[in-house]
């Protein structure tokens, strides 16, 4: 659990890179306390005077590997020290995801593997944005036809 002492803001993200998780424009919810990270954690960096969410695919100690899920290749390795905020809410047009959930939790862990799987693969990670979105349209054809 994270420490509910620690400083929360909000913000807007911008771009593509962990597009389909976290689509432009999706305002997420973002923790300060840093102490307990986990692969599959969605991460705030710094790179290149930008503050950019990336999710940890690997762990060595206090060491993550990070990478965009909607990106082939790894930003690197950081250091405890240069995560300044760590991923706890989500807000969606019609609800708040908690991101400290169990449930949650376990779909990142998973979310890092599939991650893994695609450095190198630009293919693949087409393959499966294009897959989430016909889910997606999916989702809002049933929703059209229960109305």
């Amino acid at each position: 659990m994270r420490n509910l002492t620690s400083t929360r803001t909000n913000s807007r993200c911008i771009g593509t890179s962990m597009w389909p998780f976290i689509r432009d424009s999706t305002i997420v919810r973002l923790s300060t306390d840093t102490q307990q990270l986990h692969v599959g954690d969605i991460v705030q960096i710094r790179k290149s005077k930008a503050a950019i969410l990336h999710r940890i695919i690997r762990k060595r100690g206090v060491h993550y590997l990070l990478k965009g899920d909607g990106e082939s290749t790894v930003d690197g390795w950081y250091d405890q020290k240069s995560i300044p905020g760590v991923l706890v809410g989500i807000y969606t047009k019609h609800a708040y995801i908690d991101a400290c959930k169990i449930s949650f939790r376990r779909m990142n862990a998973f979310a890092a593997g599939i991650s893994r799987m695609t450095i190198g693969k630009p293919w693949l990670i087409s393959s499966l944005q294009f897959i989430c979105s016909i889910q997606l349209l999916r989702n809002v054809a049933k929703f059209i036809v229960s109305q």
